[in-house]
């Protein structure tokens, strides 16, 4: 699924995976951009390229 899928997912308050990379984590709808980058990417290997042209699964 694409960025816009995966946002209206995430609004309705459910929890969709975004993969990036070799690594799959979750996105909910309190993830935010810093979340991403200090907790599973760091500041240089995530863009926000790579989250709207990303791959989304639904958990």
């Amino acid at each position: 699924m694409n960025w816009e899928e995966a946002k209206a997912i995430v609004n309705e308050g459910k929890t969709v995976f975004f993969h990036h990379r070799t690594k799959v984590v979750p996105v909910n709808k309190d993830t935010t951009f810093q979340d991403l980058q200090w907790n599973y990417f760091g500041a240089l290997e995530l863009t926000w390229a790579d989250i709207v042209n990303g791959k989304y699964s639904i958990a």
